[in-house]
């Protein structure tokens, strides 16, 4: 059988800070002209599992707020990083094909990250402004799921090439527009 990846992602809960999320040793931030490497993959391989990869990215988000005139601003932070002490591969099954599939998630992921940017951007808050956010995060967080599970089975999980193509241009599309990001927008290329 062809390979199959299995596609880990553990999106944090917001943080309710103002630190800033520090560059450590396991964290590879999103970075538009940054391709992923096998190298990147350090996490121990799971022996039990019947892929032969796994993808672990984390969305984080920070901000600033202050209230004027009983109006509360904030000043969001988004992004995406790769947990490269999470992420792993099956040394053997390691293929430039495999690798692209698994950059195109840590790319979904980085959609996401800016989706969710826009989502705060765009709430009015109040005294319960964590409600508001942590609603936001957890539609967020649902939204790309379906669309990581979508993705996975219509490449299944890479094998199809045409599939896949399609998808790698449908995800850069969306990187590079500039607009709001809406439902619409995510219900993955047609066939």
């Amino acid at each position: 059988m062809s390979p199959v990846i299995r596609f880990a992602l553990l999106l944090l809960s917001v943080a309710f800070t103002t630190k800033v999320i520090a560059q450590d040793e396991h964290k590879l931030f999103w970075h538009k002209d940054s391709l992923l490497k096998w190298s990147d993959f350090k996490g121990p391989t799971d022996a039990s599992s019947k892929f032969h990869a796994s993808t672990f990215c984390e969305i984080f988000s920070k901000y600033n707020w202050t209230v004027k005139n009983n109006k509360y601003i904030f000043i969001f932070t988004t992004g995406s990083y790769l947990n490269t002490s999470r992420s792993w591969s099956v040394k053997e099954k390691q293929t430039p094909e495999l690798l692209r599939h698994e950059q195109l998630h840590f790319n979904i992921a980085e959609l996401f990250a800016r989706r969710y940017l826009q989502l705060l951007n765009k709430a009015v808050y109040t005294s319960t402004f964590k409600t508001t956010i942590d609603r936001i995060n957890q539609d967020n967080l649902h939204t790309l799921k379906v669309m990581q599970d979508l993705y996975d089975e219509q490449t299944y999980h890479s094998e199809d090439k045409y599939m896949q193509a399609k998808w790698e241009a449908y995800i850069a599309k969306l990187l590079n527009s500039k607009g709001l990001i809406d439902a619409a927008m995510l219900r993955g290329p047609k066939k």
